[in-house]
């Protein structure tokens, strides 16, 4: 049985860990976050997005993207409440 293998260097080019994207700007990141959460009808403001690194030995930079919004949900004809999400990548 023969395992094919990637080509010398490409997998290390192409592929990054989770929380450790390879070569996007604090602005990269923050952008792709605003795309999304307009394609699910989130809304976000650029403001409340907060990109931070950290770096470990060895390892790299550990990115960490944290935003907040808040929407109000009808519950009952004529009241509406408010609803915080916060989010933190893992």
């Amino acid at each position: 049985m023969s395992v094919k293998r990637p080509r010398r260097g490409a997998s290390a080019r192409r592929v990054g860990t989770a929380g450790q994207p390879r070569g996007q700007t604090d602005e990269m990141l923050k952008a792709r976050v605003m795309q999304l959460a307009e394609e699910n009808h989130i809304p976000l403001d650029g403001d409340f997005i907060d990109v931070s690194r950290r770096a470990n030995a060895g390892i790299g930079d550990k990115v960490t993207v944290k935003f907040s919004y808040a929407v109000m949900v009808p519950v009952l004809p004529g009241y509406q409440r408010r609803f915080d999400f916060e989010y933190v990548t893992p």
